[in-house]
């Protein structure tokens, strides 16, 4: 019995991780998911997407991935979920974000 009480908190937070995970569409307002579709598929295999935020919207440009060149440009509502969805990546750290944006150089997350 206390094996049961003791692992159900963890598959609690296991599952409650899985079923919270973000993607970038996620921190889109609904009203903009159209467009953000529209805008996703101009990508290619020859190009990366480039994240970026403040506390009012969510940018992705669509980049060049040899000349690293700005393709396109769209810049959408968004709904205050741009840092968790950041935080999810192992790569960023939560001192390099604000609710205003990143801190200091400006973070390219992929899609």
């Amino acid at each position: 019995m206390h094996f049961f009480t003791s692992i159900f908190p963890l598959l609690f937070l296991a599952l409650t991780g899985v079923l919270s995970h973000l993607t970038a569409k996620d921190t889109i307002a609904k009203s903009d998911h159209p467009a953000f579709d529209t805008a996703i598929a101009q990508a290619t295999e020859n190009t990366y997407l480039g994240y970026f935020y403040n506390n009012a919207s969510v940018w992705i440009k669509i980049h060049d991935s040899t000349t690293h060149a700005i393709i396109s440009e769209t810049v959408f509502k968004g709904n205050g979920k741009a840092v968790a969805y950041l935080l999810q990546s192992p790569h960023i750290k939560a001192a390099e974000l604000s609710v205003h944006g990143p801190v200091g150089e400006a973070l390219t997350e992929c899609v």
